[in-house]
């Protein structure tokens, strides 16, 4: 038998090496990533006011994006995210950099609350892989400030649970997370996290909920003062955004998940989201599916996934029921146009018009099975007729 502590090292090990691997022609072989928006937006704004601060300059407005954009206030490009810190090692180390650090933080997230939740260290480690490797993880690397808020999203969601069970050790710990999340710049991600987080001390059996609530309500309260430098100059900015006054109703299906896409819950999402062309092949595979070959390195889990999701303990465990019940709510509401839900919830639930795009809550749907698969190892290791290692 190999010690407890032993084993949760080598997870750690194995996870770090698996997050480099995913990146690493970017950090070993000077490739630069240009997918999407990343290429034609993210990426420019940010090496120009990287480029800005590297010389002593405080750059808070931008002339050479849309004829001058305050850069300062805009929360999507992040501007004091301490993460940043990362991109001056260049255009490809940096980036290379950047992206293995939060896909490997996202796992040890996972592997946290897979723990938390009573999963084996086997299973944690599953876990970890799972969700740091989903295809709805992987596919937002294009989009930073979605990578960058989903891979914090285990991390506050555990030390939420730690908060609920009376550890007053984690509370300074969830404030910081909060805080990281929201300069991470994309406050859907954020708010599905802490919807995520106050459905499972509500119904999860955690602890007391009320002084629960108030505990984590109290470090969201420090963690807004801890990003205030960058919430307060965009509370004056993103009032003059189209954003402020939300999205035609036809636009609140718009990425809307085809019903086949299931399969893909925690395999590559085909490095992009063309839900309305729905392709099956292409869906799966994905048009750059050869030419990014080296992101889909260890990816494809999702198979596993389905198959571990059913045998997870749901009697056994309230937590797992809870995680299921939402899991399966976000994969409907993630259909959208094709159940007709979308126009429904949007109209239904004041400023949900402001966030387009129903495939965001695949990010719930990922995060809630990642743990499940962890939970569900040691029963499709008695199986008869599977041999996992």
């Amino acid at each position: 038998m190999i010690p407890l502590d032993r084993k949760k090292s080598l997870s750690v090990l194995l996870l770090a090496a698996f997050a480099t691997a995913m990146l690493w022609p970017l950090i070993f072989g000077g490739e630069v990533h240009m997918f999407r928006d990343f290429g034609r937006y993210y990426a420019p704004v940010k090496k120009a006011y990287l480029e800005r601060l590297a010389m002593g300059e405080l750059c808070i407005w931008l002339p050479e994006l849309n004829c001058g954009t305050p850069i300062h206030g805009s929360l999507v490009h992040a501007f004091l995210y301490p993460g940043n810190v990362l991109l001056f090692a260049g255009e490809s180390l940096g980036w290379g950099l950047y992206f293995a650090a939060h896909l490997f933080l996202a796992g040890l997230g996972a592997r946290a609350l897979a723990r938390k939740l009573g999963a084996e260290e086997e299973g944690a480690f599953a876990a970890a892989i799972a969700w740091a490797g989903s295809g709805y993880l992987v596919s937002q690397l294009n989009h930073v400030p979605y990578a960058t808020v989903a891979a914090w999203a285990p991390v506050i969601v555990t030390l939420g649970l730690s908060v609920a069970e009376g550890k007053r050790r984690a509370l300074p710990l969830l404030a910081v997370a909060f805080a990281m999340a929201a300069l991470g710049g994309e406050p859907f991600t954020l708010l599905l996290t802490i919807v995520f987080l106050g459905i499972l001390v509500l119904a999860g059996g955690f602890g007391p909920r009320i002084p629960a609530l108030l505990s984590i309500g109290g470090a969201g309260f420090v963690a807004i003062l801890l990003a205030s430098p960058t919430l307060l100059p965009a509370w004056d900015v993103v009032p003059e955004s189209a954003r402020a006054t939300g999205f035609e109703e036809d636009l609140a299906g718009f990425g809307s998940v085809h019903p086949l896409r299931l399969v893909t819950v925690l395999s590559p999402e085909s490095m992009g989201r063309y839900q309305h062309r729905f392709s099956l092949v292409q869906s799966l595979f994905g048009r750059e599916f050869l030419l990014e070959a080296h992101i889909l390195l260890g990816l494809w889990f999702g198979a596993v996934g389905l198959i571990a999701l059913p045998q997870a303990p749901v009697r056994r465990s309230r937590a797992a029921r809870v995680l299921g019940i939402t899991a399966g709510v976000c994969v409907l509401l993630s259909f959208g146009d094709y159940l007709g839900l979308a126009p429904l919830i949007t109209k239904a639930v004041p400023g949900l018009s402001r966030f387009r795009y129903a495939d965001k809550y695949w990010f719930i749907v990922a995060l809630a099975a990642a743990p499940l698969i962890g939970l569900a190892l040691p029963a499709l290791r008695r199986r008869p007729g599977l041999i996992l290692a």
